[in-house]
């Protein structure tokens, strides 16, 4: 259940911070901090869990939670070839 809270943490302060947070807000970067802190530790505990269990289940968790670590560097690479640098 940890692999999952970790992963949903993550997109709710992504999204909070691509869509509600604003330049020289407080909270700006926060999205940054979850993409690059909470993912791994989302993925090692799916991989201590998948090694108990070996359920399909914890092994999305894993991909979810390295797909949430890729999505910072995706976002920024698709928004520099759309909008340029």
């Amino acid at each position: 259940m940890s692999a999952a809270t970790a992963f949903l943490v993550t997109a709710v302060l992504f999204f909070t911070d691509l869509y509600l947070v604003f330049y020289d807000h407080p909270l700006d970067g926060i999205g940054i901090l979850s993409t690059f802190i909470l993912p791994p530790a989302g993925m090692f505990m799916g991989f201590l869990a998948y090694r108990k269990t070996h359920s399909r289940t914890d092994g999305i968790l894993i991909l979810l939670n390295a797909a949430a670590l890729l999505s910072f560097f995706a976002y920024m690479f698709l928004g520099t070839l759309i909008l340029g640098p």
